[in-house]
């Protein structure tokens, strides 16, 4: 009897060490999300640094809105007052600063999925250099540059130890 009982024992604390480490297997790991969106409708100025429109303020608060579920670590937006604008109510309910990029930094994929393995970052971009970030990202020519009407794409990124598993295009 004695014999039956350790071998219970034994047994058990082999099972809860082992679910232990499972367990500590998962959290190690390094889960980054990456959102990538363009600028949300920008004004019609005839400069090259245009503001948001009233119709793009309202969309950059939706934007806050529809990631209030997300733990956002960084924010990162080109130079341009449109992007940054897109940003900036996030990163006031935040408390985050806005870093700035450049869109044609051949280096920008590489580098900012590096800084920010096991954090979630917003980076908002331009018609064309948003898919093209994306594509950088995910290894793959995927999407194709947005028409400039188009104001409602949204990329949702998952790396898990930096390596690419998958990725949601949403409309909001």
């Amino acid at each position: 009897m004695k014999l039956y009982l350790m071998f219970v024992v034994l047994f058990f604390s082999a099972y809860t060490l082992s679910s232990q480490d499972m367990a500590n297997v998962h959290t190690e790991r390094n889960i980054t999300k990456v959102i990538v969106v363009r600028h949300a409708e920008k004004a019609d100025d005839g400069t090259k640094d245009p503001p948001l429109t009233a119709a793009g303020k309202e969309r950059a608060t939706r934007l806050n809105k529809i990631l209030a579920d997300f733990t956002i670590d960084a924010l990162y937006a080109t130079p341009f007052k449109r992007t940054q604008e897109t940003l900036a109510v996030i990163a006031e309910s935040r408390k985050l600063g806005v870093k700035t990029y450049q869109p044609n930094d051949a280096n920008f994929a590489k580098d900012v999925l590096q800084e920010n393995l096991g954090k979630i970052i917003v980076v908002a971009g331009h018609s064309n250099s948003s898919p093209a970030l994306v594509n950088k990202l995910i290894g793959q020519e995927k999407y194709m540059a947005l028409d400039e009407s188009v104001y409602t794409k949204l990329w949702v990124l998952t790396f898990v130890d930096g390596v690419f598993v998958s990725d949601d295009l949403w409309n909001y």
